[in-house]
């Protein structure tokens, strides 16, 4: 049984998720933008509901392929 691992990078504007095989290899990748908010100049403020559902997005976008059909063993 072959080991996965997940990936998430939370960035400021993007979420992108990597799945990777046990050996390091890239079997899967999604992204997904999110909304810049800038309440004055030179501030800018996240949304954590939206984070949230654009980690849970990615993620979802990956579980289904067959690279990623592990998806249960991710760790």
């Amino acid at each position: 049984m072959e080991n996965y691992l997940l990936g998430l990078d939370n960035g400021g504007t993007m979420v992108k998720a990597v799945i990777f095989d046990g050996n390091g290899k890239e079997v899967a990748g999604a992204a997904a933008k999110l909304r810049m908010i800038t309440p004055e100049a030179s501030m800018t403020e996240r949304d954590m509901e939206e984070l949230w559902e654009a980690n849970c997005q990615v993620i979802r976008e990956r579980s289904p392929r067959p690279a990623a059909a592990a998806a249960e063993k991710i760790r």
